[in-house]
């Protein structure tokens, strides 16, 4: 009797984990998280909110589904990183990473990369060593990215990613990882002499780095080819160093009167007729931009033969006014004795011009 008992229970636990495995679990709970997060959204438990998306993005991992995990991991990174949390953004990028590698998502993985290599996640070196590895990898060799052995392959879709394809990264959001300051010498230069600008460029980056092109948009279009750099070795950076590099230009005549205005600074990494990373700072995408401005220093510190980046300055308008006139003028009069008495004046003015002054008032 005992034995048939005991074989009635094997039996019976047999089925039952048949019937279990037939019901998908994942589903009950992404169905329960959402029913919570909509809960604690309605009472404005913004923690709890993101801690269960988190949940959320991993179980939608977990069940492959991808796209939709990486839709959650891109919300809280971003909220996580603007609230400056980045213990707990250490925790979720190796796992948002991962996710958008097997999804083939190169954009997304492209700024996980960016957001690991940023010097404020306290990661391993070993793993930010690898993550700019293999970021270099794919932008400079077209090589697809190197992945842990428990991460299944999936390098035939990212062989069909490895195209022409720009890459758009608004790098005031990576504040750390590059930063830029522009500052033109003068607020106001006169039209017959030349503007001075400098444009200072901060790596954070653990490796060193190659840029491939540096290029400066002006309001006034007729300047955006004036203030680029297309020479590599003026963009190679070592880890944590900072270089200026000054532009000279000559304003045009039917610009007097006018401000002239930076309005955002691309950096690109790899060939631009390549999948390439353009790294922009602009002027009205952040609430505090790069290019604030703020007060200007006469001078920039210097603190044990390096230029403190605090200390930099940022101006970047500068007006064009006309030159002043080459002219002397002299007067010669003799003050009046008697009232009412004439009082003679004589007014010289030399022309120091080289040519002839056709008009004056």
């Amino acid at each position: 009797m005992e034995i048939s008992d005991a074989q009635k229970e094997r039996e019976a636990i047999a089925a039952l984990r048949d019937a279990e495995s037939r019901v998908n679990h994942s589903e009950l709970i992404i169905s329960l998280l959402v029913q919570a997060i909509t809960h604690f959204k309605k009472h404005s438990s913004n923690r709890m909110k993101l801690y269960l998306m988190y949940n959320l993005a991993e179980e939608y991992a977990s069940s492959k589904d991808y796209d939709k995990a990486l839709n959650y991991y891109n919300h809280i990174v971003q909220a996580y990183r603007t609230e400056q949390w980045w213990p707990i953004l250490e925790a979720i990028l190796p796992s948002a990473l991962k996710c958008a590698y097997l999804s083939a998502n190169l954009q997304d993985w492209i700024r996980f990369s960016l957001e690991i290599l940023n010097p404020n996640i306290q990661l391993s070196s070993q793993i930010k060593n690898q993550t700019q590895t293999n970021l270099e990898n794919l932008i400079i060799k077209n090589l697809t990215p190197q992945v842990e052995p428990t991460v299944s392959s999936n390098d035939d879709k990212w062989k069909a990613l490895l195209n022409k394809q720009p890459i758009v990264i608004d790098a005031d959001t990576f504040k750390g990882l590059l930063e830029c300051k522009v500052y033109f010498t003068h607020d106001a230069v006169s039209v017959d002499c030349d503007i001075t600008l400098q444009v200072a460029l901060k790596n954070g980056f653990p490796l060193p780095i190659e840029f491939d092109q540096l290029l400066v948009y002006f309001n006034l279009k007729e300047y955006d080819d004036l203030a680029n750099v297309t020479d590599v070795e003026k963009l190679k950076f070592s880890p944590n160093e900072q270089r200026i590099l000054t532009f000279n230009f000559t304003p045009r005549g039917d610009h007097v009167q006018r401000t002239l205005e930076i309005t955002s600074v691309s950096l690109i990494y790899g060939k631009i007729n390549q999948t390439h990373i353009d790294f922009q700072w602009r002027t009205s995408l952040q609430p505090n931009p790069s290019f604030q401005q703020g007060p200007l220093t006469p001078k920039w510190q210097i603190k044990a033969g390096h230029i403190l980046w605090e200390n930099l300055p940022i101006r970047r308008k500068t007006n064009v006014i006309m030159r002043a006139a080459e002219v002397q003028l002299t007067v010669e009069h003799q003050l009046p004795v008697l009232l009412y008495e004439s009082y003679p004046i004589k007014i010289h003015i030399k022309n120091c011009e080289n040519v002839d002054i056709q008009s004056a008032v």
